[in-house]
């Protein structure tokens, strides 16, 4: 029997008539052409092409070799072939393994080596000005999210006294150091024990870390500490960073159900194994601004153990999703600090200006 079809070769968009016979013996099929060449497809290479739009034709291809295709306006025309053509497998599952794994590493690649360095580079192209506005609009969503979080509305200490002794702290710690934007250190009422360094020279310290602190050089180094990320201009690096990976992450994930969490979760982990290098030599950066006051790092080490032996230690699953190094590692790091040469004999402020500062919040 002959039957007639379409032949595309792979070269010319233009459709072959054929006429179509069946070499059974050799388990073959002939195309002969119009110009009275001839194609011969061995059956067990024929698949048939997967997802065409016309449900009444059939659609072949031959597997290997550059993409030809045979179209026959019927598919009963060969129902009495001696074998079924197999539905062609558009992507084999061994094959499907390989493109995403190869995927997984790119986009690993990408978050963890390429977006932190583009975030390097970025971060020194940006203008002052974009930079400040940066830090500000920063500032509102961490306020924003503090007042959230406490259930209540959160303000700055304005206190004139508390506001004159931060003042001449932030002088004295950042005397001869040449930052690349001015500070704007605010203390906020939340009883949380924490501390922000943004883009733009902004730093939030919480009244919780005030509280905590037992001496004015204690407070001191918890503030050179975030001065320290100033310096290093990491606010806006993570800012940048936390950016891009978020992005990659929404483009790769989507919003499927858990997809939010999932994102939350990866973007915590990557930043902690990505910030915790920064929060070391940021922690360094404090000791060598306490040491030039004559203190060393002896503050650092009384407030961390404080912290310490108050709120504890995470362990487990959760201490991989700190943000910070945890305080015994930081303790650790402190004291491979040299002492001061000289040690300072008065302190960094008076006891009346150490009083108006811890009531700052009143």
């Amino acid at each position: 029997m002959t039957l007639r079809g379409a032949y595309f070769d792979g070269v010319c968009p233009v459709p072959h008539p054929v006429a179509i016979s069946l070499d059974r013996e050799h388990g073959i099929l002939v195309m002969e052409l119009s110009d009275g060449s001839r194609e011969r497809w061995p059956l067990e290479r024929i698949r048939e092409v997967p997802d065409q739009a016309a449900t009444e034709g059939l659609a072949l291809r031959l597997v290997g070799g550059r993409t030809r295709r045979l179209y026959l306006p019927e598919r009963s025309l060969l129902a009495d072939l001696p074998m079924p053509f197999r539905r062609s497998s558009a992507i084999s599952a061994k094959r499907l393994t390989v493109w995403l794994l190869g995927a997984l590493t790119a986009v690993l690649l990408v978050i963890l080596v390429i977006v932190p360095q583009l975030s390097n580079r970025l971060a020194d192209a940006i203008p002052p000005k974009g930079e400040a506005a940066l830090g500000a609009m920063s500032s509102r969503h961490i306020i924003d999210a503090l007042a959230t979080t406490s259930g209540g509305e959160i303000t700055e200490c304005t206190n004139a006294d508390g506001r004159a002794a931060l003042d001449h702290l932030t002088r004295e710690l950042t005397r001869g150091i040449a930052l690349p934007s001015e500070l704007s250190v605010r203390i906020l009422r939340s009883d949380q024990r924490n501390a922000f360094a943004l883009p733009g020279g902004h730093i939030l310290m919480l009244r919780g870390v005030l509280d905590l602190a037992e001496t004015p050089e204690e407070f001191a180094g918890v503030l050179a500490h975030e001065i320290g990320h100033v310096y290093s201009r990491d606010g806006v690096r993570e800012a940048l960073r936390s950016a891009g990976t978020v992005g990659i992450l929404t483009v790769v994930l989507g919003d499927f159900a858990g997809g939010a969490v999932v994102l939350l979760l990866t973007d915590r982990l990557i930043a902690a194994r990505h910030s915790k290098s920064t929060e070391i030599r940021a922690d360094v950066f404090a000791e060598a601004v306490l040491r030039r006051q004559g203190l060393g790092p002896k503050p650092m080490i009384d407030m961390f153990q404080r912290l310490l032996d108050t709120s504890g230690q995470l362990e487990g699953p959760l201490a991989y999703f700190l943000s910070h190094p945890q305080p015994a590692e930081r303790i650790a790091v402190l004291r491979e600090r040299p002492s001061a040469t000289v040690p300072r004999d008065t302190p960094l402020l008076s006891d009346a200006e150490w009083r108006a500062l811890q009531a700052i919040c009143d």
